[in-house]
């Protein structure tokens, strides 16, 4: 029987038990292409304006984000709307974002003041 790697979950074949056996599609290659494209695909959540906590900054809010755990470090942009006066808008808004924190299945949104439109964000995790 093979092992699973540490940081992703992937099948690695013994060849001293399994060399025998033939290639199992479903775990040595759907599974692993699965839990990479889970890993490092590009997702798109959304900070709502209504969705802020907090009678003073900091403003938190917190979103839900498959997969994702305390030890990732996303890389995340704001997706901005093609008309340029509504992605200046949006650039304005996001800018009163300082800071999120990864936890298990979250994101904890940090603002200075609560956004007055949604915002769409674009995450890649890291």
């Amino acid at each position: 029987m093979g092992n699973y790697t540490e940081n992703l979950g992937l099948y690695v074949t013994d060849m001293e038990t399994d060399g025998e056996h033939l290639f199992d599609f479903d775990r040595d290659l759907n599974q692993n292409c699965e839990k990479i494209d889970e890993r490092f695909g590009v997702s798109t959540i959304t900070l709502s304006a209504n969705d802020w906590t907090g009678t003073a900054a900091p403003y938190t809010q917190v979103v839900n984000v498959q997969g994702i755990t305390e030890n990732h470090n996303p890389h995340i942009s704001l997706k901005t709307n093609d008309d340029y006066d509504t992605a200046q808008n949006e650039l304005g808004e996001y800018a009163k974002l300082f800071k999120g924190e990864t936890g298990d299945g979250t994101i904890t949104f940090y603002a200075s003041e609560p956004t007055g439109i949604d915002l769409e964000l674009q995450l890649k995790i890291l």
